[in-house]
């Protein structure tokens, strides 16, 4: 179910920054990414997700102002 986690995550992900070419580790470590309308090359997006036991995650950047925490279950 790690790989439905990442999914829903993205869905929520994407909500915010529009569309993503990647999919989320769910390896509880930061991942920093490009958000769209950013300088090229730029990375100033960044999420934290954990698949087990509960599936949870947290993502932000200075472009959306705010910091978005959820459970995904």
């Amino acid at each position: 179910m790690k790989n439905g986690h990442s999914l829903l995550f993205l869905d929520e992900l994407q909500s915010v920054y529009g569309l993503l070419g990647f999919l989320p580790v769910p390896d509880g470590k930061i991942h920093r990414f490009h958000v769209p309308g950013d300088k090229p090359g730029s990375l100033k997006g960044w999420y934290l997700l954990f698949a087990d036991p509960v599936a949870t995650g947290c993502f932000g950047s200075p472009k959306a102002g705010g910091v978005y925490i959820g459970e995904v279950l």
